[in-house]
């Protein structure tokens, strides 16, 4: 069932000079999926993930973890400036 009035989430872009790493994780079955987008300034698309582990993690572990991934992600890609937001 849709709910009658469905909550629109909008992205903010970070402040000039700033890479904004959003990331997520769920958990299904014994499964847990990772993922994350970066954007600069100007919303463009820097770069993104979708990524899993073949176990099931608690929540807030996978969450640790897709953060854990950002920082690399943000390590790798020379990022000076970062802004990290978790879904």
């Amino acid at each position: 069932m849709i709910p009658n009035n469905p909550r629109i989430q909008k992205c903010e872009k970070p402040p000039c000079d700033f890479v904004k790493i959003n990331v997520d994780a769920a958990i299904i079955d014994n499964m847990t999926g990772l993922g994350l987008i970066a954007r600069d300034s100007d919303g463009l698309v820097l770069g993104c993930i979708a990524d899993y582990r073949e176990n099931r993690m608690e929540g807030e572990c996978a969450e640790v973890e897709a953060l854990r991934d950002g920082i690399i992600w943000g390590r790798d890609n020379n990022v000076a400036r970062a802004i990290f937001e978790i879904d």
